[in-house]
């Protein structure tokens, strides 16, 4: 996976990675210190993973993002990017999560503002009130890890890991599930 560093401190969307197609625009956060509803999954942090294998770039990323998440003017400069990015999907959290109401506040206005984009955010944040959120916002409740041979639990849909041959994420056909993942 090659990252390139941005060329200024403005938001930086990646567009796609190793499972998702190019044509996917990802916003993503420091990973576990912006997980508040994270409970046992830090051990198994697969973007964690990420920010060690390439310390050098993805950690600075990350962290720039965060601080301009907490900017007054997130929301406009968060419909700049995605605008000039040209994706008409969005994953909200390839690491990283919902860290407060306010933030999650953000994204609800975001995503209303841009009906013609769909938009998915795995989470663990489920102490927040997702009430608001509208209909081109899908929220995956990732609230089961399994070991490998392990089954889901009733009512979850189990990952499968093949994003590109799935799309089950970002399928405008349902609004709030809950995906199993195994360990990887």
């Amino acid at each position: 996976m090659k990252i390139k560093t941005p060329k200024n401190k403005g938001i930086f969307l990646s567009k796609g990675n190793m499972k998702l197609p190019k044509t996917i625009a990802i916003w993503s956060l420091p990973a576990i210190k912006t997980c508040p509803g994270a409970n046992g999954c830090q051990n198994v942090c697969y973007a964690r993973k990420a920010e060690i294998q390439y310390n050098h770039v993805v950690p600075q990323c990350r962290e720039n993002n965060l601080r301009l998440s907490k900017a007054g003017n997130f929301d406009k400069m968060m419909i700049e990017a995605i605008t000039k990015s040209k994706r008409t999907i969005v994953r909200v959290h390839e690491s990283g999560d919902f860290y407060n109401q306010t933030y999650l506040n953000s994204w609800i206005r975001i995503a209303k503002a841009m009906p013609n984009i769909r938009f998915y955010a795995y989470t663990k944040s489920l102490m927040l009130d997702f009430s608001k959120m509208p209909d081109n916002f899908r929220i995956i409740v990732d609230a089961e890890i399994l070991q490998r041979g392990e089954l889901p639990s009733d009512g979850f849909f189990h990952c499968q890991g093949d994003c590109k041959a799935c799309n089950y994420c970002y399928d405008d056909g349902f609004k709030v599930v809950k995906v199993s993942f195994t360990v990887h």
